[in-house]
């Protein structure tokens, strides 16, 4: 998983594309705390171009503190300021964390992608 993380995040970065933000949020004593990745997308189901949210970020100290959903407020007025109707992002199934925190938020799974190992 973690291989995957960190050769996902250098794809993500090093080839942002064209209105891509990323946001760090640093506590009041300099420590970085984590980030948001944020990029233009399609919607999966409609086709229709929408905000996206390619990596969200926390060090564990940072956990439980408010900044996953600062980061993500911020998410959504950089998806408004660009003139999308929706904010999507990518979850793990059996992240159950992460599920609870976005669906808290207000995402709703639209569609699920099935994976059989062979």
């Amino acid at each position: 998983m973690e291989r995957f993380q960190s050769r996902f995040m250098a794809a993500t970065l090093d080839n942002a594309t064209e209105g891509s933000q990323t946001l760090i949020a640093i506590s009041q004593n300099d420590m970085r705390l984590g980030y948001i990745h944020m990029q233009p997308g399609k919607d999966g189901v409609t086709n229709e171009p929408c905000g996206y949210v390619a990596i969200l970020a926390l060090i564990e100290e940072a956990e439980g503190q408010g900044v996953a959903g600062l980061l993500m407020s911020y998410a959504e007025d950089w998806a408004l300021k660009m003139g999308y109707r929706f904010l999507s992002l990518d979850v793990f199934a059996d992240n159950r964390r992460a599920l609870d925190f976005y669906q808290r938020g207000g995402f709703r799974p639209e569609s699920i992608r099935l994976v059989k190992p062979l």
